[in-house]
């Protein structure tokens, strides 16, 4: 059966053929100034032979030389800059092969050509090759293009668009859009760079800076209907103020994917969005050390607890990326534990994972239903499917809900992590990973103080662990998280508010969630036994300010079309979040963006006495006295009580 491929190759062989024997005969005439009699010197049949000995051998020779150099395998869609280089290389080569051949005996002779012809045929040829190839590809374009344009018409009329950016990105944006069609047709280009200005990027004029676009005239003599921000490397100050002048212009907008995830390969440049809180938050890339998360994740048996949560599922997804022989997924809701392995099943597709060492089953993805609080189902599952390395998400995190209920916040957060290390140790588990958080620094509500007796409770564990190792993880909130602010303030700005705020002055850390996920697999690399990691969180945020950003990104005005409304501090709520506390030793990492606290651990024993204590008081109904135990054991906690 003949391919397109084979039909594709054929064309240009005949063409490169046809290229070449022109650009021969071209060469010829221009050798003796396009007069036929002295070009023959009157023989008719001088002419002939040398068109002839062009077919058998210059021609011949082009031909093998451009296929050895793979100029008849390139697609005519994406003929560029690459494919004229290998032409290059090729008609070199061809050119160092006829010298050659010109030093043999009778070499002249088989040639039959004047040498000056020689180096204004390889001229040529490469301008005749040249052109074709950019022929056939305008021609194939406005074949394809026309198709679609039909189509389009069918269905509505592309929108004219400006492109702000005109850089590789831009440049990119523009040739697919004209290549695709998209429904959009791209009229204008605006940039910061003034030494672009008044020049053209693929026909497309730049026309100036971003902010020529809030000239209505300008606007409505290219009939702009939306603008596409093709600035990936953007700074968020700069990013917030193109939003700014797009919103004062009422020009709808959208933006083209960030820079990591084009770097990466995740989505490609066409797959524009809308502008979110993530890109005005947006930190410099982070390096990970990819070969050595690797090398902890291959091959190996990966438990995950809370996989369908925000942090959980995020995890799983990196974790396949890096081939675990099981990646087994455990969630108590059946919901979030469905989405997530769907999920994650078209992803391993995708990827095209298999378990190669497996002969009975494909499966990688294992789903267990199971609340880590049952101890007798977790056991179950660590003693069926021997897991290597456990990564604990699983957790309560909503502050103002655990505050009214602590016996949950206990009994999932501390008791239930400190069995699991525990069955970790006994199942002899390689690494135990405990999320954790930066509520656990000086905790003044009860979801940081469960968090910070599961820490001690696994750094004690450790000093009695010779094969497992234990550490912990802390980081601030997360963008995008089920428990986030964000998702509040968005469903407020769409009921039309008002958006509330806790206090003028509150602060968070803020960072994204693969970003977040990726340093907690950082961490699982470099960690010692007992270690407890905090991440570079940034520069704090105001969450007043981040309110403003999100009405402003929804199009309105923060205060004349949505009120910001100050209700005050939420009980066991801080003004601002910290990230250490004086009894802790601060230590640099081999990443510049983990650190690591070193604090001495407790006695097991005595945690383990206190957390007994702690078990009799959890029906207590009075929640200060429980509150109180818990201060026993975590003597830095600052309890809010009702009865004080």
């Amino acid at each position: 059966m003949i391919r397109w491929s084979d039909i594709r190759s054929i064309i240009l062989i005949l063409s490169s053929v046809v290229a070449f024997e022109a650009a021969r005969i071209f060469a010829l005439m221009l050798r003796f100034d396009f007069d036929l009699y002295q070009l023959t010197g009157g023989n008719k049949h001088y002419f002939t032979g040398m068109v002839m000995s062009l077919v058998s051998y210059t021609v011949l020779a082009k031909v093998f030389f451009l296929g050895a150099f793979g100029q008849y395998s390139g697609i005519m869609k994406y003929y560029g800059i690459s494919d004229v280089k290998r032409l290059i290389y090729s008609l070199g080569s061809y050119s160092v092969f006829t010298y050659i051949f010109l030093q043999v005996p009778n070499g002249w002779k088989y040639i039959n050509t004047p040498r000056s012809v020689l180096i204004m045929d390889v001229i040529l040829s490469f301008l005749f090759w040249v052109g074709i190839r950019t022929g056939l590809r305008i021609l194939r374009e406005h074949i394809v293009n026309k198709a679609k344009f039909d189509e389009l018409e069918k269905v509505e009329e592309a929108k004219n668009v400006a492109i702000i950016g005109a850089g590789d990105v831009g440049a990119e944006l523009v040739e697919e859009i004209e290549n695709k069609g998209m429904g959009m047709e791209v009229v204008a280009l605006f940039d910061d760079n003034s030494n672009k200005w008044r020049a053209r990027v693929h026909g497309i004029k730049v026309y100036g800076p971003p902010n020529l676009l809030t000239d209505s005239k300008l606007r409505n003599s290219l009939h702009l209907q939306e603008a596409i921000i093709a600035m990936p490397s953007a700074s968020p100050k700069r990013l917030q103020e193109l939003i700014t002048t797009l919103q004062q212009a009422k020009l709808p907008y959208r933006i083209v994917p960030s820079m990591a995830q084009l770097t990466l390969g995740q989505v490609d440049i066409t797959k524009l969005r809308k502008v979110e809180i993530e890109d005005l938050l947006q930190r410099d890339p982070i390096k990970l050390d990819t070969d050595n998360i690797k090398n902890i994740i291959c091959g190996k048996t990966v438990f995950v607890t809370g996989a369908g949560g925000s942090i959980g599922s995020e995890l799983c997804r990196q974790i396949l990326r890096n081939e675990p022989e099981k990646l087994v997924l455990i969630e108590q809701c059946e919901v979030q534990m469905f989405l997530i392995q769907q999920e994650l099943i078209a992803m391993q597709k995708q990827l095209n994972l298999a378990n190669k060492t497996d002969k009975d089953s494909n499966q990688i993805i294992i789903p267990g239903i199971a609340d880590i609080v049952d101890q007798e189902r977790m056991d179950i599952l660590f003693d069926k499917y021997k897991p290597q390395v456990v990564f604990h998400a699983a957790a309560h995190k909503h502050v103002p809900l655990m505050e009214g209920q602590p016996s949950e916040a206990i009994k999932n957060n501390t008791f239930a992590t400190a069995k699991l290390a525990e069955m970790s140790m006994k199942h002899g588990v390689g690494k135990f990973v405990m999320i954790s958080t930066d509520k656990a620094i000086n905790p003044t509500n009860v979801m940081g103080a469960t968090k910070r007796m599961a820490e001690l409770f696994v750094q004690a564990l450790s000093s009695h662990s010779t094969g497992t190792q234990f550490m912990a993880v802390r980081f601030g909130n997360v963008l995008g998280s089920s428990g986030s602010v964000i998702p509040t303030f968005k469903k407020q700005i769409e009921a039309g508010g008002p958006v509330t705020v806790t206090h003028r002055d509150i602060t968070r850390f803020f960072m994204t969630i693969p970003e977040a996920v990726g340093l907690v697999l950082q961490c699982a690399t470099q960690g010692n036994n007992g270690d407890i990691f905090v991440l570079d969180m940034g520069e704090p945020v105001k969450i007043a300010d981040l309110a403003r950003n999100l009405i402003r990104l929804s199009g309105l005005e923060p205060e004349k079309d949505i009120e910001i409304k100050y209700v005050g501090l939420r009980p066991g709520e801080k003004l601002y979040e910290e990230l250490s506390y004086v009894g802790e030793n601060v230590e640099k990492t081999e990443h510049p963006k983990i650190m690591r606290f070193i604090s001495t651990p407790r006695e097991l024993e005595t945690i383990r006495e206190q957390f007994l204590n702690l078990k009799q008081k959890l029906n207590d109904e009075n929640y200060d006295e429980i509150k109180k135990e818990i201060n026993k054991i975590v003597p830095e906690y600052r309890p809010y009580l009702k009865q004080s």
